[in-house]
């Protein structure tokens, strides 16, 4: 015999005396809501109950309830391993609070958890990082007055109002947190903020568009601040200014609406666009804010949740099941070295980066605002067209994508000076007599005595104990003997080191001065 329910097939050889699932845990394919534990233990709450599943497992198992139907459950985590879910399909009285159940050992119990609740017919529920959940709900009847709870570890529910706009037809679209000392909370009217150790809420929207007073969708970033959006517009409030700032859209996305967006503790942000026929046109996320945008999947799919778990993004979809989207890691090179330098030109190399496609090269002349730009797939290059004398800094970045869409950030900026191109072994530490410096110790005169072997560019300079530059200078030097003469006397007695520095080598000296 064979029974397919709303839970899945089973099947039975004994007339129906005993049953046996028969489906590998097929789960619905409508998510509404996902928590992931310290151990990686994943609930996903879907149309037909609360399911759950550990790493390595191939079958989910029913988590709550644990026997009938209940669905469309969203569900949340605390750091402490708590589950709660806002379960609206419970039955009960408008008058009283809608049931929020709490499991405290990773889904195997569930009790009630709404001690000082009342009135309540809907409501948004969040957890911030010091335990306290929140919940904005609208009060039943009437006409539908805003409220904001919250409750403490160890504590029951109490109004979180001080200062919170008394708005009618209101409903609370986001609350959120950017780890950083402030809870966030977006309704229909307005954007607001407070201390989240608790305090009077205050207005939020210092940068936005006189046109937008409400984000509808607000996520906390890697850095503590804020990514928020309304139907069409994104933004990223940065915690060191205050200020929200928007950011631009995918250009091939044009006016679509967005419907759901995360941040990854990578840095990445991700956005899902669906057009005016809600025709879903992918996940899309950008590692530097806006700048550039980079397709991840799920065209034509409609998303309606995503949710970041460190470097993994959940996409809850619209009859399509649940997606996972980690990035690649993307290494920044290193080893990055210039050698071969000469009076127009150098070779920039750096060591490679495992799955790297191909890499880019930009350089600019000291004090200059203009990078130029060269891509190769080679781990080498050589930089042309250069200024006899002067100091440029370059950097690199991976493309670590076979068709170059992923990109990672730059390496730290390095350094190098042009210098004439001349023989090797203009000089070397190993040659007897080569550089001298006299006298020494010295009370604030010294001089540079160089004995090269051809003509050519070299670089002097001097250092003080801690290694900190305070004289470099380029000088030209002859065949034969040179001297070159310094001043130390603006600079206090001490021991300096002084650095001599051809394309070919660097020889150094102490310097004691009195």
């Amino acid at each position: 015999m064979v029974a397919g329910t709303s839970f899945g097939v089973f099947t039975s050889t004994n007339q129906g005396t005993t049953w046996i699932k028969n489906d590998s845990g097929i789960v619905a394919e409508d998510f509404y809501g996902l928590a992931k534990l310290s151990n990686n233990k994943i609930f996903a709450g879907t149309s037909l109950a609360l399911f759950s599943n550990n790493p390595g497992d191939t079958v989910w198992n029913k988590s709550y309830p644990k026997n009938g139907f209940n669905g469309q459950l969203p569900v949340y985590a605390d750091n402490a391993n708590n589950l709660f879910v806002f379960d609206r399909t419970i039955a009960h009285d408008n008058s009283k609070a809608t049931p929020i159940v709490k499991s405290t050992n990773k889904g195997n119990t569930w009790n009630a958890d709404t001690a000082g609740l009342s009135a309540i017919d809907y409501g948004l529920f969040y957890i911030d990082e010091t335990g306290t959940q929140h919940i904005g709900t609208g009060l039943y009847g009437g006409s539908f007055l805003c409220r904001l709870w919250k409750h403490a570890p160890g504590g029951s529910w109490a109004l979180d109002t001080v200062g919170y706009p008394v708005h009618n037809y209101n409903a609370v679209l986001s609350i959120t947190s950017d780890k950083n000392g402030y809870l966030y909370e977006g309704d229909e009217f307005s954007t607001m903020r407070r201390p989240i150790a608790g305090g009077k809420w205050l207005v939020d929207t210092a940068g936005l568009p006189s046109f937008i007073t409400s984000l509808s969708k607000m996520v906390p970033d890697h850095n503590g601040d804020v990514i928020g959006s309304n139907y069409y517009h994104l933004f990223r409030r940065v915690h060191t200014n205050n200020v929200w700032t928007e950011m631009m859209r995918p250009p091939s996305v044009g006016n679509a609406t967005i419907t759901a967006i995360a941040a990854d503790s990578s840095g990445n942000i991700f956005a899902s666009f669906r057009n005016s026929s809600n025709l879903g046109l992918g996940v899309w996320y950008t590692q530097d804010t806006g700048t550039t945008w980079i397709l991840a999947g799920l065209d034509s799919i409609g998303v309606k949740q995503l949710i970041a778990y460190g470097d993994t993004v959940y996409a809850l979809t619209y009859g399509r099941g649940a997606y996972a989207l980690t990035v690649p890691v993307c290494n920044k090179p290193s080893g990055l070295k210039a050698k071969n330098i000469t009076s127009t030109s150098a070779t920039i190399s750096w060591k490679a980066v495992p799955g790297a496609a191909k890499y880019k090269l930009q350089y600019r002349k000291q004090g200059t605002t203009s990078w130029t730009s060269k891509t190769v797939s080679s781990i080498s290059t050589t930089i042309t067209g250069l200024t006899a004398a002067s100091v440029y800094e370059y950097k690199v970045q991976t493309y670590c994508a076979a068709d170059g869409s992923f990109k990672s950030s730059f390496s730290a900026v390095k350094t190098f000076t042009t210098l004439s191109p001349f023989a090797e072994s203009q000089f070397t530490d190993e040659q007897n007599n080569a550089v001298k410096i006299y006298p020494n110790p010295s009370h604030n005169v010294f001089t540079v005595e160089i004995n090269s072997s051809v003509n050519g560019k070299i670089i002097i300079t001097v250092n003080d104990a801690v290694g900190k530059k305070i004289i470099s200078q380029i000088k030209t030097a002859t065949k034969g003997l040179n001297q070159f003469t310094f001043d130390l006397s603006v600079y206090p007695a001490g021991i300096y080191f002084v650095e001599i520095r051809n394309n070919d080598g660097l020889v150094t000296r102490k310097l004691v001065k009195e």
